[in-house]
């Protein structure tokens, strides 16, 4: 079994019987590749924690949105927010994620479906931050903490 989650990687035999026990137990497992008779399988895992030094990373990509202002506030899940960001030559939606398991903060072209009537979170957001300009994306020391200055 090759296991990689982006984190580490090791190679040990396997049986048929514990690949179709992981693929139960864990949904993100995907066999790529079974190697002839051997009980050998690749696997590959579709997440990754999201900690400090990646956030630190994503923020760099992140930072194409400073100056943008804030055109529309989403709130698909109760978890989730979308903001449309846009400026001269610069139109994203940026998705901020509390969801457990999948926790982000990334650019999206995605289409996401929203409640007829938006939360009052969603609703306060928009009276405070629609027309607000984003001046700083900022991270203290490599925690998993995000501050959006508008």
């Amino acid at each position: 079994l090759f296991f990689s989650s982006g984190h580490f990687s090791t190679e040990v035999p396997v049986t048929d019987r514990l690949v179709a026990w992981l693929k139960e137990a864990f949904p993100s497992l995907t066999v790529i590749h079974h190697h002839g008779d051997a009980p050998y399988y690749t696997v590959k895992v579709d997440t990754m924690a999201l900690d400090g030094a990646f956030l630190h990373c994503l923020l760099r990509e992140l930072q194409a949105a400073i100056g943008s202002r804030v055109d529309k506030i989403y709130m698909p899940t109760k978890s989730s927010l979308v903001f449309l960001l846009r400026s001269k030559g610069f139109g994203e939606k940026l998705l901020i994620s509390a969801e457990s398991g999948t926790a982000r903060m990334q650019f999206t072209g995605g289409s996401f479906e929203n409640p007829a009537v938006p939360p009052m979170l969603c609703m306060l957001l928009r009276k405070k931050l629609v027309g607000a300009k984003l001046i700083a994306l900022r991270q203290p020391a490599l925690e998993r903490i995000v501050y959006l200055d508008f």
